[in-house]
């Protein structure tokens, strides 16, 4: 099986608390349809968190499941916003790693973490 896939980018406004934050790039793949006939297109943005639908396109079983859905309508594999392809990337934040003493076990015992101040 060898596709040759275009990502394509969509621009929107992003709102946080009713404000426009400015215009993010949600990235994206269409499988076109095998369908004589094609049905509703199928939009995959994958579980993550912070995985790539994009990407995971790679991975062959993935990829067969893709090919199947084809049969019925187009396939859209969407990278949400913050990662994959879509911009801006938000997947790395920071470049060193976060202290040690930044979390602590909750005092009740359950395993619930508590950040410290």
């Amino acid at each position: 099986m060898n596709l040759k896939l275009k990502t394509v980018s969509l621009l929107v406004v992003l709102f946080l608390f009713s404000l426009a934050q400015g215009p993010i790039e949600l990235a994206f793949v269409r499988l076109k349809s095998t369908a004589e006939k094609p049905g509703y297109p199928v939009v995959y943005p994958d579980g993550g968190p912070g995985s790539s639908a994009i990407n995971i396109a790679r991975v062959p079983d993935y990829m067969r499941a893709f090919m199947k859905l084809r049969e019925t309508g187009d396939v859209i594999l969407l990278d949400q916003r913050g990662i994959g392809r879509s911009k801006p990337n938000l997947s790395r934040l920071a470049t060193e790693n976060l202290p040690l003493d930044s979390f602590a076990t909750c005092p009740a015992g359950d395993g619930r973490l508590l950040a410290r101040r």
